[in-house]
């Protein structure tokens, strides 16, 4: 089928990868332009099953580094334009899926690590985070001194939690960041 062939690709990638000294960050999920569908209750089954897929494709790769299970998680329509308690709901809904998933993927591949590319060190949701071996995140702030910031929070959760904490986005001048912040 067209998923297996897919499949079969993501692992040749990994592979060649690894055959140039690199280690892959496979991610699971998007959170950017999430469609809400994706996370629903009555779409678990699939869900488990597209992920379930890669994990046990992936999991004794010695190119993978980790399993993202989802890009951003919050970075998306779906909750920016919702107000007040709808927001709070649906990203409710968004963590009870990640949860879920990333019990599911701990029992398929113990041995790999997990993370969550947050979309900030302030999108950091403790509950999510407890369950992954590494807390990863994102800073396009426009200064210097907020990137601190960001960083600062994320050792204090990295800290809180006992976890490693890794910075896997930034730089970028099209869009927030200062050359100051990109070059330094």
């Amino acid at each position: 089928s067209s998923g297996e062939a897919y499949v079969k690709k993501v692992v040749d990638f990994v592979r060649v990868c690894h055959s140039c000294g690199y280690k892959v960050m496979p991610i699971l999920f998007n959170g950017n332009m999430l469609n809400p569908d994706t996370i629903m209750p009555e779409s678990y089954e699939a869900a488990d099953k597209y992920a379930a897929a890669f994990i046990n494709a992936l999991k004794d790769e010695p190119g993978l580094l980790m399993f993202d299970m989802m890009n951003e998680p919050l970075c998306n329509p779906w909750i920016s334009n919702a107000k007040d308690q709808e927001k709070k709901n649906r990203s409710q809904q968004i963590w009870n899926f990640l949860r879920r998933q990333i019990l599911m993927a701990k029992k398929l591949a113990p041995k790999c690590l997990f993370t969550v590319g947050y979309t900030t060190a302030y999108e950091i949701e403790e509950s999510t985070a407890k369950l992954l071996d590494v807390i990863s995140f994102h800073d396009y702030s426009e200064s210097l001194g907020q990137g601190r910031k960001n960083y600062e929070r994320a050792v204090e959760w990295g800290k809180k939690l006992g976890k490693q904490i890794l910075q896997t986005e930034t730089g970028c001048l099209a869009r927030a960041n200062s050359y100051e912040m990109a070059l330094k």
